[in-house]
């Protein structure tokens, strides 16, 4: 399993970066209508959603929310 982070680092290889920019937006939006479909479509592509980042004592989930809205 990754943490989300490692998720779209992964994508790099694959995606360019609009594209890369492009579904984190999408994805972001599915966080935010809370309806299930951002934790399947993460559980689907091995993503674990619960990793911490230990020295900030967040996870990595929180961490990439708060960098896609800015708030970092």
């Amino acid at each position: 399993m990754m943490n989300v982070r490692e998720y779209f680092d992964s994508l790099l290889d694959e995606m360019d970066l609009d594209e890369l920019f492009e579904l984190e937006d999408q994805l972001l939006e599915m966080y935010y209508n809370d309806d299930g479909s951002f934790e399947k479509y993460m559980e689907s592509h091995n993503v674990d959603l619960s990793m911490k980042d230990e020295e900030l004592n967040e996870t990595y989930l929180t961490l990439w929310v708060w960098d896609m809205d800015g708030d970092c």
